[in-house]
């Protein structure tokens, strides 16, 4: 069992996507003791987007050098919401993260265009011991 949570902010600031497979890379480093979690105690991924046109589509997710051709962690559409800030909490499998080492999370728009700000990593970490 984990013995503490800890956070990483993964960007500070805004970034905007427009148009089809746009894309944005943030890389980190995780501690070695990070820990995987359970189904109840997986990694959270937290950020704001705004949509900025009528119909956006957009896609998330780790470590996936082939993320044009695979699955995402998941996808976000809105409708009709331009300019209106949506904060969105993912929890995320552990396994899909590298302990003791660079990992990536990107978001890439598949339709439209959106701003995406304040991402934050929460994870556990520690043996509990």
């Amino acid at each position: 069992m984990a013995s503490m949570t800890d956070y990483q902010v993964l960007n500070d600031g805004a970034f905007e996507l427009s148009g089809h497979l746009d894309g944005q890379d943030l890389a980190f480093d995780l501690p070695s003791d990070f820990t995987v979690g359970t189904f109840r105690a997986k990694p959270v991924l937290m950020w704001r987007v705004t949509p900025l046109s009528s119909n956006v589509r957009y896609q998330f997710g780790v470590n996936d050098p082939q993320r044009w051709q695979s699955q995402s962690e998941g996808q976000r559409t809105a409708t009709n919401m331009t300019n209106i800030v949506d904060g969105v909490w993912e929890a995320i499998g552990g396994t899909r993260f590298e302990a003791g080492s660079r990992n990536t999370v990107y978001f890439m728009t598949v339709d439209g265009s959106i701003r995406v700000s304040d991402v934050v990593l929460w994870y556990q970490r520690g043996s509990g011991s």
